[in-house]
């Protein structure tokens, strides 16, 4: 059944994950190849319903963090606030929320 992107936030759900001891929220939505969706600098994924609803229209498994610092969540500790270190929150991140 098509996703009705109309209703973008009908698409995904939010849920809260813990990474590094710490709670992290999370949209999710689809089934399908996985795909994290991490969204821009000083933004969170709701600026991204739509693409995240036209992802899941197209049979992907979306998941799409609030990255650590923005949106309302953690920061990453001064010495990882570094591409590096980001993509290893990531890493952990997507084993406990997939």
């Amino acid at each position: 059944m098509p996703v009705n992107t109309a209703d973008p936030d009908a698409s995904t759900e939010w849920d809260t994950a813990v990474v590094d001891s710490r709670s992290v929220d999370f949209a999710a939505g689809g089934d399908g190849e996985l795909v994290v969706f991490l969204h821009g600098w000083g933004l969170s994924p709701r600026a991204y319903r739509s693409s995240l609803a036209s992802l899941v229209n197209r049979g992907f498994r979306v998941i799409a963090p609030t990255l650590p610092g923005l949106g309302g969540s953690a920061e990453l500790e001064p010495s990882d606030r570094t591409f590096d270190g980001y993509a290893k929150w990531v890493g952990r991140f997507s084993t406990r929320s997939g």
